[in-house]
């Protein structure tokens, strides 16, 4: 069982409700790409 207070828990749980997550602050723009591709929608 993992603790509900972790960083890595509480994004293991976004992931698995299938939420796109940053790892690092510098991956933010690669993780908005990646759920636009998922959804469909292309960014201009």
């Amino acid at each position: 069982m993992r603790s509900p207070d972790t960083a890595a828990a509480k994004i293991a749980v976004f992931k698995e409700c299938g939420i796109e997550c940053a790892v690092t602050p510098s991956d933010m723009a690669d993780a908005l790409i990646r759920a636009a591709k998922a959804k469909g929608a292309k960014l201009a």
